[in-house]
């Protein structure tokens, strides 16, 4: 007896059974480390009949899987990429997708090109930077200055006293960006002059623009002194007792004291 194989003479032919077919071979990603991600794999069947399939990871196991490792094309796939404890840098993963046997064009594999990138970094910002007041001795003030996290994540801070003890204080010690930094400058038993402090702001390993310093010029003059009034003329009876007159000195924590200066 003959045996024929039936087929398209003039074309590609006729194929017999199943024949499996996936989309895409090759998946290219970039993440964050940290991050997760997915990508749709389609397996379908080429040919004639039914197609199972089954799937396992040849490489990259450590961060790649597959959803669904197996089932009846036509089939959609999902490959599942773990960033969450990678370091920054290239991999390369396999995903092995296999048809049962006797299928045609098996087994495939889905080559996965993975890219994890650093996360965006903290960056501190502190404003203003720069602070220029005047203050009379014997008084103190106030000044805010604003700590924010113009980056990503979470941005923990501390100050410090680099210059100005004992006229410059600040509080809190430490925060969480956004804060506010109260600086105190008391000029009590501080002589009028010149003055310049600083206090440094410091952030974590990593965060970036840190630390930054913020510098205070600090006038301290003196206070205010008046004599009222300035000028008194009296009529004196020497048949009577003298009269009195009140002056008043104003000032604030000033000692002062008074005595009779001849006139010629």
């Amino acid at each position: 007896s003959l045996s024929f194989a039936l087929g398209n003479l003039d074309g590609s032919g006729i194929s017999q059974g199943p024949s499996l077919a996936v989309s895409p071979t090759t998946v290219t990603l970039s993440l964050q480390s940290g991050q997760t991600g997915t990508q749709a794999v389609q397996i379908t069947n080429s040919g004639t009949g039914t197609l199972t399939w089954t799937s396992t990871v040849t490489q990259g196991a450590a961060w790649l899987s597959i959803q669904t490792t197996g089932g009846i094309a036509p089939t959609a796939a999902t490959l599942q990429i773990d960033a969450r404890n990678l370091a920054a840098g290239s991999y390369t993963g396999t995903v092995r997708i296999s048809g049962q046997s006797g299928s045609s064009n098996s087994p495939q594999n889905v080559t996965v090109n993975l890219t994890v990138t650093a996360p965006p970094s903290p960056r501190l910002s502190v404003a203003p930077t720069a602070i220029s007041l005047s203050v009379e001795s014997g008084q103190s003030t106030t000044r805010p200055v604003q700590i924010t996290n113009t980056g990503a994540g979470t941005l923990a801070w501390t100050a410090s006293l680099v210059a100005g003890a004992p006229w410059l204080s600040f509080s809190p010690p430490n925060g969480t960006a956004p804060s506010t930094l109260t600086l105190t400058i008391n000029a009590v038993n501080v002589q009028p002059g010149q003055y310049s402090g600083t206090v440094r702001v410091t952030a974590g390993a990593g965060v970036l623009n840190s630390p930054q310093d913020i510098a205070v010029s600090l006038t301290v003059t003196a206070p205010p002194f008046f004599v009222t009034p300035t000028a008194v003329t009296k009529c004196v009876n020497p048949r009577r007792p003298p009269g009195t007159q009140t002056v008043t000195v104003t000032g604030t924590g000033i000692s002062w004291h008074a005595g009779v200066v001849p006139m010629d």
